[in-house]
């Protein structure tokens, strides 16, 4: 009962961090494009067009697509976290412990008799 209760819990915990992990990743990324796309504006306020373009290239080249991909990866392993955190639920339901997974209550509450 305890090992596949904490078999259920590092599944999720693995799906939550690499969602942790991608969403900085997302984070850093379109910073970085805010950064670029102030940068486009200056070079242009200065009539450096073609410095410009080659920041703009760089940003819609390079860095938009991998944007595309990590945002896709997210969503898989969002869907993933979902799914590991409904076999936690189940698992600790099947055994008669209360899990509240919500927004509100992120506390798994064990109580003595149920180990």
């Amino acid at each position: 009962m305890i090992k596949e209760i904490l078999n259920a819990f590092e599944e999720m915990s693995s799906a939550s961090n690499k969602v942790y992990s991608l969403n900085g990743e997302l984070n850093r990324l379109s910073e970085l494009v805010g950064v670029l796309s102030e940068k486009v504006k200056a070079y242009r306020e200065e009539g450096d067009n073609l410095g410009a373009n080659a920041i703009a290239n760089i940003a819609l080249d390079d860095i938009e697509p991998e944007i595309n991909c990590l945002y896709e990866d997210f969503h898989k392993s969002m869907k993933e976290f979902e799914q590991k955190a409904k076999r936690l639920k189940n698992v600790c339901a099947f055994y008669g412990i209360n899990v509240q997974l919500g927004k509100d209550n992120k506390v798994i509450n064990f109580y003595k008799g149920s180990i």
